[in-house]
């Protein structure tokens, strides 16, 4: 590991705490595990060379057969909480702005004394840095979803969506309609890719074709798009704006339905063909024959 700087331990903290800066920079040299001290006077390395002591203080047996309730120092910010049914757990434990944090390492058995003490270093080569171990992990998940949503198409989420909605509508067609819509006018363009990649330009390539002819499906399969959307950012598999958002948005790149949108004009009924009822208020003196 070569040389790095020691910080203080404040005397109010548990070991292994980040306390204070000390004036000046301590510097220890780290050889297979142990610590000595590099240019201090007799009294300040006394004192540091103590608490270098305290470190793997517990013992593989002593973890193996710990069932009394409570935290136990291994030393440098390590312990193992055990809570009262007795399953155990490790965590790290350090400052913030002079605010105490843990950082969970994972339960015991499963993480091992010698892979937590791993772990711990590794949050303390953090700390070094200025880095929150815990900040960092929240990162990293975030960064491994986001990866994993690079392979979750715009399909898989449509045919989740579906799935996890179907029973909540009414009418059966609903499904049918849902799948046939997307099927025949949104698969062919953006089935195959990415739902993070889904933008504007795509979306237009869907509805765009089909808007002056068949405007009341393009808006259904627009609409279907953009809830498939929504729901694939909940469940975080993309990121920013919906791209299929009317109000504002797509409406901008469309004209009106009304200026497309072909009216059908049903055949008038004859005269004669209409029911008495309604015709005597319109003609009160005209009797059918």
């Amino acid at each position: 590991m070569g040389l790095i700087p020691l910080f203080a331990v404040d005397a109010n903290l548990p070991e292994g705490d980040a306390g204070r800066f000390q004036t000046g920079t301590v510097i220890v040299e780290v050889t297979d595990g142990k610590l000595t001290i590099v240019d201090l006077d007799r009294e300040c390395k006394d004192k540091y060379t103590a608490m270098a002591k305290k470190i793997h203080l517990l013992s593989d047996r002593e973890v193996r057969n710990l069932n009394k309730q409570g935290s136990f120092p291994d030393g440098n910010g390590l312990y193992l909480q055990v809570s009262d049914t007795g399953s155990k757990a490790w965590f790290y434990r350090y400052q913030v702005n002079h605010k105490g944090r843990k950082h969970g390492l994972g339960s015991y058995p499963t993480v091992t004394l010698k892979s937590a003490r791993l772990r711990a270093e590794d949050c303390r080569t953090l700390r070094s840095e200025g880095i929150d171990p815990i900040e960092h992990k929240r990162q990293k998940d975030a960064d491994k979803i986001l990866e994993g949503a690079k392979t979750v198409t715009f399909k898989d989420c449509a045919l989740l969506y579906i799935k996890s909605h179907k029973k909540g509508w009414k009418n059966r067609k609903h499904e049918s309609q849902w799948s046939n819509t997307l099927e025949t006018y949104a698969y062919p363009f953006i089935g195959d890719i990415a739902v993070q990649k889904i933008d504007v330009g795509l979306v237009m390539q869907v509805i765009e074709p089909i808007w002056h002819e068949k405007t009341e499906t393009a808006s259904r399969v627009r609409q279907r798009i953009e809830k498939v959307l929504d729901w694939a950012k909940v469940m975080q598999y993309r990121t920013g704006d919906n791209p299929a958002v009317w109000r504002g948005h797509i409406q901008n790149l469309l004209p009106k339905r009304s200026k497309v949108q072909k009216v059908q004009h049903f055949k008038a009924m004859p005269y004669v063909a209409l029911p008495v009822e309604r015709v005597a208020p319109m003609a009160p003196d005209l009797h059918p024959c």
